[in-house]
């Protein structure tokens, strides 16, 4: 069985991220999907309007084929805010390495 390394993983968060975002325009949305199967160490879900497909660690451990699931997408400003501060005292670091 193959094993998603890390990148693929973060990949996968961000496609599901990507694809849920699009059919959303609120702070916060849950959209149900069915499990359709596992395959290669991911979900295949099926929604309404879309499948995707998530790392199997995702998943709650006791789901199974067929079971229903809720995506929970919610913003979060207060990390966006610090995550945004840290990327720029970073790149401040990097580009002014001498400066105090």
């Amino acid at each position: 069985m193959n094993q998603l390394s890390d990148n693929s993983i973060n990949y996968c968060v961000t496609t599901v991220l990507t694809t849920v975002l699009t059919m959303i325009d609120i702070d916060s949305k849950s959209v149900i999907f069915s499990i359709d199967r596992f395959e290669n160490g991911s979900a295949v879900l099926i929604g309404e309007h879309n499948e995707i497909l998530i790392p199997k660690k995702l998943i709650p451990k006791s789901c199974k084929e067929g079971d229903i699931v809720h995506l929970t997408i919610s913003s979060d400003e207060a990390e966006t805010e610090r995550r945004e501060k840290t990327a720029k005292e970073l790149l401040n670091e990097i580009l002014n390495p001498y400066k105090e």
